[in-house]
């Protein structure tokens, strides 16, 4: 429909002498010494108070972030979260946590535990890059997600035809049997907008939609899309 749904709070470090970097290059080794739990809830209270701000001006839109394996195995995590929410006094249904299939593969349990116990405190649950993982659909059918995003890797080849499109309409099918909106990501062109739309794909990000930057543009993207100029 062209609504805009959500946004996705992405990190970028900007070096002293190193300049731009990119999260695959400091986020594994964040991972790596344990520094991704400040980094993780850093990143979220920068949300959560960008979000009572967007609030405070009548915009009212959902964020995602992304919490990593790590994050997911802390068993206070779910409080964490709901006293972030409570603190800048956004409502749990404006946030929603993108995770990764791989997350499941070590301490599955503890994991579904956490995500269990965060939807159940009305925050929304989102399997990022799905088709990348490794993870059993034993453990994927006993995930309790609102969304399901499929990754650009497939969603770029789909004009191509062929196994790509084959899986993409799979995954829909398979997503909206899970219960799941379904997000097609990597999205670079009209054409597999359409593709998409004609397969029943629910929403869509990528840079045919909108680049990332930063949330103070927000209100005139959002204000330029409903007066696009002649």
């Amino acid at each position: 429909t062209g609504e805009v749904l959500w946004v996705e709070a992405l990190v970028r470090w900007v070096h002293p002498t190193m300049g731009l970097l990119m999260p695959d290059e400091f986020v594994p080794p964040a991972e790596q010494t344990g520094l991704i739990y400040q980094l993780t809830r850093w990143i979220l209270r920068r949300t959560l108070r960008q979000a009572a701000a967007w609030q405070r001006q009548g915009l009212q839109i959902g964020i995602a972030v992304n919490f990593s394996a790590r994050d997911l195995q802390l068993p206070g995590m779910p409080d964490f979260v709901t006293s972030c929410l409570r603190q800048y006094r956004v409502p749990a249904s404006r946030l929603k946590v993108e995770i990764t299939e791989g997350s499941l593969m070590d301490e599955p349990e503890q994991v579904l535990r956490t995500v269990t116990h965060l939807r159940s405190r009305g925050v929304g649950v989102v399997l990022d890059d799905f088709g990348m993982g490794y993870a059993s659909l034993s453990h994927l059918k006993q995930l309790p997600i609102d969304e399901l995003k499929i990754d650009r890797s497939f969603v770029s080849q789909l004009r191509q035809g062929g196994l790509d499109t084959s899986i993409v309409r799979l995954t829909i099918e398979l997503g909206h049997q899970m219960g799941a909106r379904v997000v097609a990501e990597g999205v670079e062109d009209q054409e597999t907008i359409d593709l998409l739309r004609q397969m029943g794909c629910d929403a869509a990000q990528g840079f045919y939609l909108a680049e990332p930057a930063p949330a103070e543009r927000l209100r005139a993207w959002l204000a330029d899309r409903a007066h696009p100029a002649d």
